[in-house]
């Protein structure tokens, strides 16, 4: 082969391996979309799936008769640990050779005596913030100490201040406007919450995976969407009462679901509430939260619902707290 030959041989080559590059570049860039995709649909099924699984959620049971055990917290004492130890070594001083000779044992006097001084600074420092920390951990021991004896007796102030106190909804992972809690009796609570629309809450669109690599976007059926807000009105409601139960010794929780609808007499927006649930804490026992469905879990409960997979939520009367022991 020539050198011509030579040559062109190796622009040949060349051309291969740009050509393989180029290939090599657009399945790893077909690859990256694909896995772009997959995980675009991951979330939103992710996000759908959460919408309607609040009810889940492990609560951590909050224990009065504990509380109310709980030993008082003891006063600290002053202690001179630090001054005791520069004391110690003061006197344990003897001049070295080095000291005497070079006229240092007035220098190392006085620093140890400095030494000294800020040991009882430090003592008194420590103890200042020991005193801090038991006054705060005093405080605490007598707030819920009262708090425990209220509770246990049944004492419906002290019921609400628990709430306050603990507030059992200030890491709610769902959006609402407002949550108001009332007792009835020492058995039965009511639980108000206003919750946003379903446009707010319900995505508009379906996504899927194809088998070409890519994502599928489509309106989502009105039934479909109007069923996903059913569980998540149903979800959310069977989680505040679980919620509530896990601070206080409640039998039944009146969940009170709340959100705008349109009044077709006047044309404005009204709250109104489209769900009124008396949970009781022995049903909600009792019931597998892992396997149901939202919606269907509510007929465990008396309540008052009125849904049509079509239009959605109708307004409903609050059920009447009286008529429950």
């Amino acid at each position: 082969m020539g050198w011509k030959g030579v040559i062109q041989e190796l622009e040949r080559s060349s051309k291969r391996a740009q050509k393989q590059r180029e290939r090599q570049f657009k399945y790893e860039q077909k690859m990256t979309q694909i896995e772009d995709c997959k995980k675009e649909v991951s979330c939103y099924e992710n996000h759908l799936n959460s919408l309607i699984s609040f009810h889940l959620e492990e609560v951590n049971f909050f224990d009065w008769k504990k509380k109310l055990s709980d030993k008082k917290p003891n006063e600290p004492t002053k202690k001179n640990i630090h001054e005791s130890e520069a004391i110690k070594e003061q006197k344990l001083y003897a001049p070295s050779f080095f000291d005497k000779t070079f006229s240092r044992i007035e220098k190392k006097k006085k620093k140890l005596s400095y030494n000294v001084d800020l040991a009882k600074t430090k003592d008194d420092l420590e103890y200042k913030q020991s005193k801090k920390d038991f006054l705060k951990e005093y405080t605490d021991w007598k707030k819920f100490n009262s708090l425990a004896k209220g509770v246990l007796a049944g004492n419906l102030k002290f019921y609400i201040e628990a709430i306050e106190e603990i507030k059992p909804f200030s890491n709610v992972k769902f959006s609402c406007e407002d949550i108001a809690v009332s007792m009835k009796n020492k058995k039965i609570a009511i639980l108000n919450v206003k919750i946003p629309s379903d446009e707010e809450v319900i995505p508009k669109e379906i996504k899927s995976f194809l088998k070409s690599g890519k994502v599928s976007i489509k309106p989502m059926p009105k039934i479909r969407y109007n069923e996903l807000f059913q569980d998540y009105v149903c979800s959310v409601s069977i989680f505040l009462a679980k919620r509530l139960f896990s601070i206080l010794p409640l039998e039944i929780v009146i969940v009170n679901v709340l959100k705008d609808v349109l009044n077709s007499q006047t044309g404005h927006f009204e709250k109104s509430p489209v769900l009124s649930v008396a949970i009781s804490n022995k049903t909600l026992e009792k019931i597998n939260l892992k396997n149901i469905d939202p919606s269907d879990c509510i007929n465990n409960f008396v309540h008052n619902m009125q849904f049509k997979k079509s239009s959605g939520f109708e307004p409903v009367k609050l059920l009447d707290p009286s008529k429950f022991k």
